[in-house]
């Protein structure tokens, strides 16, 4: 018989969904920016690390934290799968050890299905939920073959992302809108301002907040229906990295030495051109930026 799962268990993703969303997006943009939109890599199973060749052609070295594997329609989660080492899956362990405390079958549970018929969950939610448990905020999907794909979380400390701009977080907001299922915005604006250290107002009733970076203000109101700056958000499904592009141009990262190829993968390792940056994508205290 498949898992089941109750209303309390979805309620808790939601809101972890809520907390995590923009966050999330800004981080996955800045990345997909900084990779391209068809990136190259090279997974080194041995020691826990990924390369990758940025847009500008240098190579950045990230640790690589699997958080779960999609084998067909089954989701494992990393410290459960056999094929992931125990030292490596330390952040998915974070994310069990939070969903016994919550008691949500979702996060506690080894592998379940997802599919539309038997969750209203999907591994990006999940892995972008899961960030406010182990505060890595970026993460991958490496393709390892035709129908599995490792998601995990990524740390590249070379790799800054910049402070927030006016232009930046109405991307961000505007891109997760149409990402993700938000349902209590003024929860996600509160959680994002606090993750990002941007100072905010909220009106009394709390149908509006004013974000205010360095640069201007950015107005949320969800009265009837989102809208960024008196504009309704819509729901289009939609990818732009307009604004991560143009910071990325001007601050491309840097890695110290030779800039070099990657070679053909030795034993250990996997390649790879097609995995993905996007946003997929319980709260925890602090922001630690992957």
């Amino acid at each position: 018989m498949p898992p089941t799962h109750s209303a309390s268990t979805y309620t808790m993703l939601r809101q972890g969904i809520d907390d995590a969303a923009f966050t999330s997006t800004e981080h996955q943009l800045h990345l997909a920016s900084t990779l391209g939109s068809h990136p190259k890599w090279r997974l080194q199973t041995s020691n826990g690390t990924a390369e990758f060749i940025t847009r500008q052609g240098t190579i950045v070295t990230a640790t690589v934290h699997p958080l779960g594997i999609m084998d067909g329609t089954m989701w494992t989660w990393a410290w459960a799968d056999s094929r992931i080492r125990d030292d490596r899956a330390e952040a998915a362990r974070q994310v069990r050890d939070f969903g016994h405390s919550r008691d949500n079958a979702m996060l506690a549970r080894a592998s379940y299905p997802l599919t539309p018929q038997r969750t209203r969950i999907t591994p990006e939610q999940l892995v972008a939920m899961s960030k406010n448990v182990h505060r890595i905020w970026r993460h991958f999907v490496f393709p390892l073959d035709n129908s599995t794909r490792l998601y995990a979380a990524i740390h590249l400390p070379t790799l800054e992302l910049p402070e927030p701009s006016t232009a930046s977080i109405r991307q961000t907001i505007t891109t997760a809108h149409r990402l993700f299922p938000i349902t209590r915005f003024r929860r996600a604006a509160v959680s994002y301002a606090r993750l990002r250290g941007i100072t905010h107002q909220e009106n009394r009733d709390h149908t509006h907040i004013r974000l205010m970076p360095s640069n201007g203000t950015v107005e949320l109101s969800w009265v009837d229906f989102p809208r960024l700056d008196g504009v309704g958000l819509e729901c289009t499904p939609q990818w732009d990295t307009k604004q991560h592009d143009q910071q990325a141009r001007r601050q491309s990262p840097q890695r110290p030495g030779r800039h070099r190829r990657l070679a053909t993968q030795p034993s250990g390792s996997h390649d790879g051109a097609d995995g993905r940056a996007d946003a997929g994508q319980g709260s925890g205290a602090g922001s630690r930026q992957g």
